[in-house]
C-alpha cells in the first residue's frame, strides 16, 4: 500500500493545482484550491487539471 502524499501540478510557469494521492484515489484541487473530483489514478487527476488549465486559457483569449 502506498502512503498518502500531495503533489503540486504546474504547466510551465502556471500553477495547475494539487493532487492528494491516497489509497482510495487521487483528489484533484484546482488552482484556487477548489475540489475538482476524485480520480482512480494520479495520471487521470493530472489530465483533469490540464484540461481545466487549457479551458481557462481559451476563456481568457476570448474575453
Amino acid at each position: 500500500m502506498t502512503a498518502a502524499h500531495t503533489e503540486t501540478v504546474s504547466f510551465g510557469h502556471a500553477y495547475g493545482g494539487k493532487v492528494k494521492v491516497a489509497p482510495e484515489g487521487a483528489q484533484a484541487f484546482g488552482p484556487r484550491d477548489e475540489y475538482v473530483a476524485t480520480f482512480p489514478s494520479l495520471r487521470e487527476a493530472r489530465k483533469a487539471l490540464f484540461d481545466l488549465h487549457k479551458a481557462s486559457e481559451v476563456g481568457q483569449q476570448h474575453a
